[in-house]
């Protein structure tokens, strides 16, 4: 889950910028650096702490919880 939200959450930063090696490292550091980051990870895990092996099995409830995360954490993107 962490490494989908991540992923996605870091793509859609970057598609707000002008991609270039320097952009790119920005991005991926300001990320890396933020309490963002960490509070994604912490939602993941009180996510899966909370709910069973069993409800986990349930791939669309997994799944609406890596929307919901992705969501929360995008950054306003402007439209051009």
């Amino acid at each position: 889950m962490g490494y989908i939200a991540d992923l996605t959450i870091v793509m859609h930063r970057l598609s707000a910028v002008e991609i270039s090696k320097e952009s790119v490292v920005s991005v991926l550091q300001g990320y890396a650096r933020s309490e963002e980051i960490s509070q994604v990870h912490n939602d993941i895990r009180k996510f899966v702490n909370e709910n069973s092996t069993f409800r986990l099995r349930d791939k669309d409830y997994t799944l609406n919880e890596i929307i919901r995360l992705i969501e929360s954490h995008l950054v306003q993107v402007p439209r051009t």
